[in-house]
């Protein structure tokens, strides 16, 4: 077995056979043409058929209830329906007398360099998206349709492709992408991601040495390609691919999804993203991202027009709750509206909350225009890109500046809960001073994982570092959602991760209290929560603490535990000193010399483990625990340790001790 690498563009794995997809070669060279109104006519035509196909592969997906996809292709659209584009084409066959393929080709091109050096990875994927439109006119131009797409299950390989490419495969047969060219920003791995394709960019080695026919297995997250796989390899990833596509089929209601052990939330850009929610079965909306009332236009929103559009989204969620987040301009997202200075590095310069104290007259538009929608349903608002407790406190005195002025003004307004993204490793490790100050927690996992691993997350040539389930990014959660139940508030994930299959499960572990996603995919994401936490259902069995020697409770020794004073229990002498949560619940108690923990099952029976007998007068030495009251355990989990040399060279005897209390 050999294996290539790439760049994981989007998760899953496949097995299937390879198709090697190639271009037509089309003759682009410049002619001279003797009739220049035929050949705008020729031009038109061909503009015509990669819009029929497009508009016809767009309706597809639609009724797939695929809106993500279909809004994809519909970018390719609007870019070929540019009346400017289209007239640069036929200006130049007239004034110059060429042929429309050389015309298209050399009108792309100048509009491609446009983008080439922009700072913005995601603005440079669109100068390739006009590359690949005149790709697909030029071989209508010259009648090339392209190889015969295969009828069996298979995984493309190709230089590239574009969502034009892909709309005239099969997708019920299309397994697997694999690229040389690309990034997993292109529209083409948006299309994959949407299509719940497994997608790799950027094949270091290329697709020369692979074969039509050859048996391959595809990993998304990782970027691998293993050629002539061993069946331990086929067999997991047909594994793979049957439960995924079982779970998009899966008949998921709107009542099975409210009984799911984490709410899924959707994340809109819109008003008309808030109706496709609704359809997918959204229980609220985790992330309106604000900042798309900015972008494509020379003019802010002001007041009224955003407390319009906050309203008609509040509304329209009846009552279920809508965080919108305020705006988050900078780095690989711009607006001409918004005046951002030249930075050396955006990512990490004036970007997310730091835009809004920048430009105190927009934050405090957006203010009023949030503090007065909140009154017409479950509004949330959350602050992006935080790194310190004086920002919220910062907030906190805009948001007082803002409802003053609505008071002035003889408006109605309230204010909302407030929260904020943990997107930095910044503000998750000092989570739990934020928690105190604010309303709930939302991670954002793309931010959390550029951040911690230092890497431009758009960037085409560190794919490879890219990795969201890269231990450090998970800790960091874990920490933060450890932090936000001890002091009370709810946790939710909105980036990438949140729907990840692959981490469901450690979000059921760590308590998280809202997924927010992109909303098809909520009912598949609600069938696999289902099947797991059908797996982990609690039998209401109480395990052992510690592993070691049973005692009864009558030969304990100590009057207290042996009469059972303290509710009825059991002794373990010690082989080890692991402690091990002996049921699904939460810690209610940690003693402040750590040698006792309170513990509460999911049905709500108390329990207290004391390790040692008189291990009080210890003061600590010995015990390591680092949870706190109200964090989260499952059963089985280890929750602490402590060294049972340390008390019997005290003269103490280091029993584990487990009461229910009564």
């Amino acid at each position: 077995m050999r294996v290539l690498k790439g760049t994981g563009a989007n998760p899953g794995k496949a097995v299937a056979s390879v198709w090697k997809y190639i271009k037509a070669n089309t003759v682009n060279e410049k002619r001279i043409i003797a009739d220049p109104a035929s050949e705008q006519e020729r031009f038109m035509t061909a503009l015509s058929e990669v819009k029929a196909s497009l508009t016809g592969t767009a309706q597809v997906l639609r009724d797939q209830q695929n809106e993500k996809g279909a809004e994809i292709i519909e970018i390719q659209l609007m870019m070929l329906e540019d009346s400017n584009w289209a007239g640069e084409v036929q200006n130049l066959i007239s004034s110059e007398r060429v042929n429309a393929e050389y015309a298209v080709c050399l009108t792309a091109e100048r509009i491609a360099e446009t983008f080439k050096n922009h700072e913005s990875q995601y603005l440079r994927e669109r100068g390739n998206d006009i590359l690949n439109i005149a790709d697909a006119i030029t071989a209508g131009l010259s009648g090339q349709n392209g190889q015969k797409v295969p009828d069996t299950p298979f995984i493309v390989f190709a230089a590239e492709l574009s969502p034009e490419d892909i709309a005239r495969m099969d997708i019920t047969m299309l397994k697997g992408i694999v690229t040389e060219k690309g990034s997993p920003l292109s529209h083409m791995a948006l299309l994959a991601g949407s299509l719940d394709i497994p997608c790799i960019t950027g094949l270091e080695q290329g697709i020369d040495s692979i074969c039509s026919g050859d048996t391959v297995v595809i990993d998304g997250r990782e970027g691998t390609v293993a050629l002539e796989p061993d069946e331990s390899l086929r067999i997991e990833a047909e594994k793979e691919m049957t439960d995924r596509s079982a779970a998009r089929r899966a008949d998921i209601s709107d009542e099975m999804i409210a009984k799911c052990p984490v709410k899924l939330y959707a994340n809109i850009g819109s008003i008309s993203d808030a109706d496709r929610a609704l359809k997918d079965g959204a229980q609220g909306i985790g992330l309106f991202r604000t900042e798309l009332l900015y972008m494509d236009r020379d003019d802010m929103p002001d007041e009224e027009e955003q407390y319009g559009i906050y309203r008609a989204v509040l509304e329209k969620m009846q009552g279920r709750p809508v965080i919108i987040r305020t705006i988050d301009i900078g780095a690989d997202k711009e607006a001409r509206c918004v005046s951002i200075p030249k930075e050396a590095n955006p990512a990490l310069g004036t970007r997310g909350i730091r835009i809004s104290f920048a430009d105190p007259a927009l934050f405090r538009t957006q203010l009023k225009a949030l503090l007065r929608s909140a009154m017409h349903g479950d509004l949330r608002v959350m602050y992006p890109m935080i790194t310190s407790a004086e920002e919220i406190d910062d907030i906190r005195k805009a948001v007082d500046a803002a409802a003053d002025e609505l008071k002035n003004e003889g408006r109605e307004f309230r204010i909302p809960p407030q929260g904020i993204m943990i997107e930095t490793p910044a503000a998750a490790l000092i989570s739990d001073e934020l928690a105190g100050r604010v309303d709930f927690f939302s991670v954002g996992t793309n931010d959390l994982t550029q951040y911690t691993l230092a890497l431009d997350r758009t960037s085409s040539t560190l794919g490879r570092y890219y990795k969201p389930h890269h231990p450090a990014i998970r800790e960091l959660i874990r920490i933060s959602a450890a932090n936000a139940h001890r002091n009370g508030i709810p946790i939710g994930i909105c980036g990438e991760l949140g729907s990840d299959p692959d981490m469901l499960q450690e979000w059921l572990d760590m308590g998280i209290d809202e997924i927010s996603m992109s909303s098809p995919k909520i009912r598949r994401t609600a069938a696999e929560l289902r099947r797991i936490a059908d797996g982990m259902k609690d039998d209401g069995r109480i395990t052992a603490p510690a592993d070691g020697k049973l005692i009864p409770m009558e030969q304990i020794p100590d009057e207290a535990f042996a009469q059972g004073l303290l509710g009825d229990c059991i002794g373990i002498d010690p082989d080890n000193g692991n402690i091990y949560a002996p049921c699904t619940g939460v810690i209610t108690k940690v003693a402040r010399t750590k040698h006792a923990l309170g513990v509460r099952a999911a049905d709500g029976r108390e329990f207290i483990i004391h390790i040692g007998i008189d291990t009080v007068r210890l003061d600590g030495k010995g015990f390591t625990c680092t949870l706190r009251e109200n964090d989260r355990i499952r059963r089985g989990e280890k929750i602490m340790e402590f060294d049972p040399d340390v008390i019997r060279e005290a003269g103490l005897s280091p029993i584990v001790i487990i009461a229910k209390l009564p």
